[in-house]
């Protein structure tokens, strides 16, 4: 696999940290929300985001956990997911 340096200062790009159960950050970002009791909307304010985009989000987040419901996913531990 190529490394791609930076070429003034032979730097590697920071890489993206991988999350389990395939979450994006942003997932990962939206599911800490809903773990503490955010709404859709109070998330959409937090992260600048719709409240469209957030409703996504939960929908898809029991699939990539493994949980049933944004209940149970929301009680998980993140280093579980």
């Amino acid at each position: 696999m190529a490394v791609l340096t930076l070429p003034w200062t032979g730097l590697c790009p920071a890489k993206e940290p991988s999350y389990p159960g395939d979450l994006t950050r942003r997932k990962v970002e939206v599911l800490r929300l809903v773990a503490v009791g955010r709404t859709d909307r109070e998330i959409a304010d937090d992260l600048i985001i719709s409240i469209r985009t957030v409703s996504i989000h939960v929908e898809n987040i029991p699939n990539k956990t493994g949980a049933n419901n944004r209940a149970e996913a929301a009680t998980m531990p993140i280093s579980r997911i």
